[in-house]
C-alpha cells in the first residue's frame, strides 16, 4: 500500500509540530519474519524522513485540531541514529 501524506513529529521543547517531510508512505513486510514496517521516503530528497516497526501496543489516536491527521508514539524510529522514541503525526 502506497499513500502520499505529510510527516510530522511533536517537538516536546516547544510543544508544537515540526514537519519531517512529504512523500509516500509504504507499509511493508519481510517476507521471512513477517514484521510490518511503515517508511516514508521524501519526494525531493533522497532520504528517508521515517521507518519504524509497527507493534501491538501502537494505537493511533486522532490529531486534536486537524481533522483529516492522526497521531501515534514510536518506541524506536530508525531513520535517524541512534533510534529514538518519537510522537508522530500523518
Amino acid at each position: 500500500m502506497i499513500r502520499r501524506a505529510k510527516l510530522f513529529q511533536f517537538d516536546a521543547a516547544s510543544s508544537e509540530w515540526k514537519e519531517r517531510g512529504t512523500g509516500d508512505v509504504r507499509l511493508l513486510v519481510h517476507k521471512e519474519t513477517k514484521k510490518m514496517r511503515q517508511n516514508l521516503e521524501g519526494l525531493h530528497k533522497l532520504l528517508r524522513c521515517v521507518t519504524f516497526f509497527l507493534s501491538a501496543d501502537m494505537r493511533l489516536q486522532p490529531n486534536i485540531g486537524s481533522d483529516p491527521s492522526w497521531a501515534w508514539k514510536v518506541a524506536a524510529e530508525y531513520s535517524e541514529t541512534p533510534p529514538t522514541s518519537e510522537t508522530l503525526a500523518i
